[in-house]
């Protein structure tokens, strides 16, 4: 078997694909503040469900980090689909931020461009950091290894109100410093 980090971005196994996290951890992770329905998803909107559930009857890791990494179309633009994903993430990292972390770390496998990697670090994962920086640095250092996908968006972050020694810390992780 094949690790992860034998693989370039965008070619990641079925195995890095799957959440890391277990179904209760999510229970109350969703934000429960999507915008207004505007009819793309007509069975969503009938089932009246958040956006980050997908089709399902929870929140689903894998079609939020999906949307998430499919939000971004090319620089500086966000696809109207798949905005609320964005606004999404940028919650969960402050009110669960290892929910957050998961979700980007699926999102950086998904991704189908490196531009997409590129918004990722340079957004949510870097105000991830920014804001929860000590308690997070570990398990960023730990998926860097893992995931050239995550190393790749680890890349583009840059300090955003980390301590100096754990920014040192995301500069080596990345391959930076």
């Amino acid at each position: 078997m094949e690790r992860s980090d034998d693989k370039a971005p965008g070619q990641a196994s079925p195995d890095v694909l799957r959440c890391r996290l277990p179904a209760e951890a999510w229970r109350e992770v969703c934000c429960g503040d999507c915008p207004e329905y505007d009819g793309l998803d007509d069975e969503a909107e009938a089932a009246n469900r958040p956006y980050c559930f997908g089709t399902s009857d929870a929140l689903d890791p894998l079609h939020l980090a999906c949307s998430y990494a499919l939000s971004f179309e090319g620089p500086r633009e966000v696809t109207e689909e798949h905005a609320w994903a964005s606004e999404c993430v940028f919650i969960m990292l402050h009110r669960h931020p290892v929910a957050a972390l998961e979700i980007i770390r699926l999102a950086a496998e998904l991704a189908e461009t490196d531009w997409q990697r590129t918004m990722i670090g340079c957004g949510n994962l870097e105000s991830l950091l920014g804001n929860h920086d000590r308690t997070m640095i570990d398990a960023v250092e730990r998926l860097a290894r893992e995931s050239p996908a995550f190393r790749y968006c680890l890349g583009n972050v840059w300090q955003h109100g980390m301590a100096d020694d754990v920014y040192a810390r995301v500069l080596a992780a990345s391959g930076r410093g």
